[in-house]
């Protein structure tokens, strides 16, 4: 199990000139390419006092790509585009096909989470992107992926941007501490390696 945690300040030079704060963990390998089909778990738990800093954003987790500025896929908390309630979503950012809900606000803390992502990577109508939220398929997403062909990994932890927005609506000098614990993040090449020891815990 994993603890991260972001306050006020905690970001590199980089971030910081950015507009965003993180505590991440990633894969060092991207060994998922477009074309390949790869499937994903991981587990998280927020905390009862989790706040939530919309309308800054909230990632929990987002598959990246190597030289691309702008991740492809996110998992992100706060209110969704074409909504008007908070909720644990999807977002196929670099696509544009939707921001798709999969835990509900009042469900979302103090208890663990089970995230399991069957997706294929590609720039094209083959793609797919399947999660999985305690077992339960919640979004079912068919065609491109990603605008690139840049290999892709992921990474996990809480990551936050646009935190001026927050200071705004607000009046704050600051955006509230966030900490999350994370635990089982792992791939295989099928759900049944997930099961057993051939699949590949993402090593950071």
């Amino acid at each position: 199990m994993q603890r991260f945690e972001v306050r006020p300040g905690d970001c590199t030079s980089r971030d910081c000139y950015r507009d965003r704060e993180r505590s991440e963990l990633g894969e060092v390998d991207a060994s998922s390419r477009v074309g390949d089909e790869y499937w994903y778990e991981f587990s998280f738990y927020l905390p009862k006092d989790f706040p939530n800093i919309y309308p800054a954003k909230t990632a929990l987790g987002q598959f990246h790509q190597k030289g691309v500025t702008s991740p492809p896929v996110l998992f992100q908390y706060g209110v969704p585009q074409g909504s008007d309630t908070s909720s644990y979503y999807l977002d196929l950012n670099q696509t544009k096909l939707g921001h798709f809900p999969l835990i509900s606000e009042r469900s979302l803390r103090g208890h663990w989470q089970d995230i399991r992502v069957h997706a294929r990577w590609s720039t094209a109508a083959d793609g797919f992107i399947r999660v999985y939220v305690n077992g339960r398929l919640t979004a079912d997403v068919v065609g491109p992926n990603t605008t690139h062909v840049s290999p892709i990994y992921f990474k996990y932890g809480v990551y936050r941007s646009f935190l001026s927005r927050y200071k705004s609506a607000h009046g704050s000098a600051e955006v509230p501490a966030q900490s999350a614990l994370f635990r089982s993040v792992r791939k295989s090449r099928t759900m049944k390696g997930l099961l057993n020891t051939a699949s590949e815990p993402i090593q950071p």
